[in-house]
C-alpha cells in the first residue's frame, strides 16, 4: 500500500483557487522543489506523466510534494478528478497525440505549472479543450507568456514548451536556470511584484478570449504549415480525443434512429392500411410497389455502424480514424449541444461521493457476447494515460453498454418485421 504524508494545505491547484498570493520568494522555492523532486524521479528513470499542478501537494510549512493521484486510490474521491479533457492543459504534444513518449513530457508539464505560479490564473482558462488538443496537438499553440515577465521565467518556459521534445532542457538545466533567474524577482519588493502579476493575468485572460473567439491559429505558424500537421494530426490522435462526447453522441444517435425507426414502422402500417382501403374500394388502382419501405432496418444499422462508430471493422486500430475526429462525421441529428467538457459536463461536476454510473459488474454482463471487440484497446489506455483517464474510460465504456442494452429488443424488433426485405435486398 502506498503510504502518503498528510500535506495540511492540499493540492496546489486549490491554494491557487483560493487566491493565495505567490510571493517572489515562494514562487521560487516552489519552482525549485518542484524541480528538484522531478530531477530526482528522471534520475531514476522514472517519468511521471502526469505532472500538474493539482498532483503537486502543499504541507502546513509551504514544502511542496510531489503526488499522483492516479495511484492513489484513498485521496481520489477528495481530490479534484479531472478527465482527459480537464487535464490538457498540462499535457505536452506528443501525449496528446498518444505517440511514445519520453521523460520530456514531464519538462512541458513543468512549464505549465511554473507559468501558474507567475500569473496564479487556470490554464488556458474557459477555452474549450478541443481547441487545445488541436492547438497544442499540432504544434501550433502554447500558454501566452506575459509580455512583462522576468526574462529570465521567459525564456524558461519558452524552452520547457520546445515542439520537439529533445530541444527542451533537463531539470538539472531547469535548477541551474532558477538560480539565475530568481536574481531577476527575489529583489523585487512583493507590493511592485503583485502588480506586475495583476498586469500579467489580464495579458494572458485577453489572450485566452483571443483564442476563444479566432480559434488556435494564433501563435503565427505559416497557414501551410499549420494545415499539414493537422492533417498529420488527423490521423495521430485517435479515440483518446474526446472520447467521452463521442460516445455520448454516438449513442444519442443510436437512440434517435431506434425512435424514428419505430415511427417509420408505425407510418408504414398506416400507409399499407390506407392502401389496403383503398384497394378495396377501387380494385387495381393502386400500383403494388408504390409502398416500399421507407428505411429498412438492416440499412439503419449499417448508418448507425459507419456514422455512429459504435462498431469497429476488427482489424483496424483506432488510431486509423480520421473520419472520428470530423464533427461531419456524425450527422446533425443530433439533439443535444455537445456539452464543453471543461465546463459544463456532467462527468466532471458529479460530486465526489456519488458516482454516475453503476456499479461496474452488471454491464460486465453484456459483454460476455464478445462486444469488447467493438471498441479494441479501449479498456487498456496507451501508456502515458493517467490513471483516472483510465476508469472515465471504463466507465464511459459501461455506461455506452448499458444505454446499447436497452435498445437491443428495438434490434431485434425491426429484424423480424423487415425479414423479407432483408432477404430481397441480398438478392
Amino acid at each position: 500500500c502506498i503510504i502518503m504524508e498528510y500535506c495540511a494545505q492540499g493540492q496546489l491547484y486549490e491554494v491557487l483557487r483560493a487566491g493565495r498570493k505567490v510571493t517572489p520568494t515562494l514562487l521560487v522555492d516552489w519552482a525549485s522543489g518542484i524541480a528538484s523532486g522531478m530531477n530526482y524521479l528522471h534520475l531514476h528513470k522514472i517519468i511521471h506523466r502526469d505532472l500538474k499542478s493539482p498532483n503537486v501537494l502543499v504541507t502546513h510549512n509551504d514544502t511542496v510534494k510531489i503526488s499522483d493521484f492516479g495511484t492513489s486510490k484513498e485521496l481520489s474521491d477528495k481530490s479534484t478528478k479531472m478527465s482527459f479533457a480537464g487535464t490538457v492543459a498540462w499535457m505536452a504534444p506528443e501525449v496528446i497525440r498518444n505517440e511514445p513518449v519520453s521523460e520530456k513530457v514531464d519538462i512541458w508539464s513543468f512549464g505549465v505549472v511554473l507559468w501558474e505560479l507567475l500569473t496564479g490564473e487556470i490554464p488556458y482558462k474557459d477555452v474549450d479543450s478541443s481547441a487545445i488538443i488541436w492547438g497544442v496537438g499540432s504544434n501550433s499553440l502554447h500558454l501566452p507568456v506575459p509580455s512583462t515577465c522576468p526574462d529570465g521565467f521567459k525564456i524558461l518556459m519558452k524552452q520547457t514548451w520546445q515542439g520537439k521534445p529533445r530541444n527542451r532542457p533537463s531539470f538539472r538545466q531547469i535548477l541551474l536556470h532558477l538560480d539565475i533567474a530568481a536574481a531577476d524577482v527575489l529583489g523585487t519588493p512583493q507590493e511592485t511584484y503583485f502588480k506586475s502579476q495583476a498586469e500579467w493575468r489580464e495579458e494572458v485572460k485577453k489572450h485566452f478570449e483571443k483564442i476563444k473567439s479566432e480559434g488556435t491559429c494564433i501563435h503565427r505558424l505559416d497557414e501551410e504549415l499549420i494545415r499539414r500537421r493537422r492533417d498529420e494530426l488527423r490521423h495521430a490522435l485517435d479515440i483518446r480525443e474526446h472520447y467521452e462526447r463521442k460516445l455520448e453522441r454516438a449513442n444519442n444517435l443510436y437512440m434517435e434512429l431506434s425512435a424514428i425507426m419505430l415511427q417509420l414502422e408505425v407510418r408504414e402500417k398506416e400507409l399499407m392500411k390506407r392502401e389496403q382501403a383503398v384497394e378495396k374500394k377501387y380494385p387495381g388502382s393502386y400500383k403494388r410497389h408504390l409502398v416500399r419501405p421507407i428505411v429498412r432496418s438492416n440499412a439503419v444499422e449499417k448508418l448507425i455502424k459507419k456514422k455512429g462508430s459504435i462498431s469497429h471493422k476488427p482489424g483496424m486500430p483506432p488510431t486509423k480514424r480520421p473520419d472520428l475526429l470530423r464533427s461531419d462525421g456524425i450527422p446533425s441529428i443530433d439533439p443535444l449541444p455537445s456539452p464543453s467538457p471543461l465546463s459544463a459536463s456532467p462527468k466532471i461536476s458529479t460530486p465526489p461521493g456519488k458516482t454516475r454510473y453503476r456499479s461496474k459488474p452488471r454491464h460486465r454482463r453484456a459483454n460476455s457476447k464478445g462486444s469488447h471487440s467493438e471498441f479494441p484497446g479501449a479498456l487498456k489506455p496507451a501508456s502515458g494515460v493517467p490513471e483516472d483517464t483510465q476508469s472515465l474510460q471504463e466507465q464511459t465504456f459501461h455506461h455506452h453498454h448499458h444505454h446499447h442494452h436497452h435498445h437491443h429488443h428495438h434490434h431485434h424488433h425491426h429484424h423480424h418485421h423487415h425479414h423479407h426485405h432483408h432477404h430481397h435486398h441480398h438478392h
